[in-house]
């Protein structure tokens, strides 16, 4: 449909993709990004956002970016299937970051 993208960002979702925006608060190169979780009405608090070899990472014109361009402060948009691991933090495996 067309509300398949937040207001301010060009970011299309595929089927039961959901997207959490986040400040980051560290960086685990090997493993995830931790984040504090803004802006959300289903979701508060700090998320370990798992990243692998097939996390996408783009700035928020859509242009392919290194992974190792975000950096602690960073606000991102997680994109991702919807599914939290029931842990503490809190994870979910990212499909694509958007740098804003």
């Amino acid at each position: 449909g067309n509300n398949n993208h937040t207001p301010e960002a060009n970011i299309e979702l595929l089927n039961d993709e959901v997207i959490f925006k986040g400040k980051v608060t560290s960086i685990d190169n090997q493993r995830f990004i931790e984040v504090e979780i803004i802006d959300s009405s289903i979701a508060f608090g700090t998320y370990w956002v798992l990243v692998s070899d097939l996390t996408e990472f783009y700035d928020f014109d859509g242009n392919s970016i290194e992974r190792s361009t975000i950096r602690v402060d960073d606000v991102i948009e997680i994109v991702f299937s919807g599914q939290v691991m029931n842990s503490y933090p809190p994870q979910i495996a990212a499909k694509r970051i958007f740098l804003h």
